[in-house]
């Protein structure tokens, strides 16, 4: 691995870690939603949400409401129960799977994503770059 690669490693993990914790910032600033459930129930409707997504998997509002679940699990120090939900995980990724195929198969679909995912990154570097 070059040094290029390792920066490169390095700036998209980086990404996906602020990504992470800035989902976590506004599920906390908007009140933790599921604060108040017992764990039981935040896994319940964790898997709820799993089911919809599987069944649903462009709708973005099922995801969300995912997103906020696992908030709180993380908040809590637990972690999604996937492999209780094996079923609606994998057709979950069966259905993401088919929709990443079909706009790779569409050559201004797949540079648009490209494009976006790079300005993404490298707004991300220079926000980096700007704090220290």
């Amino acid at each position: 691995m070059t040094d290029a690669d390792d920066a490169g490693d390095k700036l998209a993990r980086s990404f996906l870690e602020s990504q992470r914790l800035n989902r976590l910032a506004v599920y906390v600033s908007r009140g933790r939603k599921f604060g108040a459930l017992t764990i039981d129930a935040v896994e319940d409707g964790w898997h709820a949400t799993m089911k919809a997504m599987s069944l649903a998997p462009s709708e973005r509002a099922h995801r969300d409401l995912n997103s906020e679940y696992e908030a709180e699990l993380e908040l809590r120090g637990s972690k999604p129960p996937f492999d209780s939900a094996k079923e609606d995980v994998e057709r979950y990724l069966a259905a993401t799977k088919k929709i990443i195929e079909q706009r790779m198969a569409d050559p201004d679909e797949w540079e648009r994503m490209e494009d976006d995912l790079v300005r993404d990154l490298e707004s991300f570097r220079d926000e980096q770059d700007n704090a220290h």
